[in-house]
């Protein structure tokens, strides 16, 4: 093979058409009205929520927590095990709705530590292995529509 057959058929680095992903637009007025929605969702919701983690459900052998330890960067078991619960919450919850960005910084977290975190115990609660949890996310549901927001069914999140 010649050396100018060799060149013309090695294809040289940006000369082909690549497909783009279509990105979210980046600022501008739908940006904003969706990040305001998920600031007023978080600041309407997250009380309660830390109230109902913090002494209202039933504990379940995990012990009690303080919102001191749901919002600092305890890694005790109990802590952790709430905090997902107030980020599935705050992720799915009709009321809610916040997004991934918004979560991190009320938690002082990385949204991708939020994002695998939350894709984690929804793997192991659609495939069944957490059947405990799922009771409790639906006890801490019930709660909230006692509270005034929405009704909203676990299962169906799922």
């Amino acid at each position: 093979m010649s050396e100018t057959a060799l060149n013309q058929s090695t294809p040289v680095r940006g000369s082909f058409p690549q497909a783009r992903r279509k990105r979210r637009p980046r600022g501008g007025p739908k940006c904003i009205e969706y990040h305001q929605h998920s600031v007023d969702a978080l600041t309407r919701l997250l009380p309660h929520l830390v109230a109902i983690c913090c002494g209202e459900i039933p504990d379940a052998g995990w012990g009690k927590v303080t919102p001191e330890m749901l919002f600092g960067r305890s890694r005790s078991q109990r802590a952790m095990r709430k905090r997902r619960w107030i980020w599935w919450m705050l992720r799915h919850h009709p009321a809610a709705g916040c997004s991934l960005p918004v979560i991190a910084e009320a938690f002082c977290r990385d949204h991708a530590t939020i994002r695998y975190t939350l894709g984690r115990l929804h793997w192991r609660l659609a495939a069944g292995l957490e059947n405990r949890q799922r009771d409790i996310l639906q006890t801490i549901a019930d709660e909230l529509a006692a509270r005034g927001f929405p009704a909203f069914n676990v299962r169906d999140a799922l």
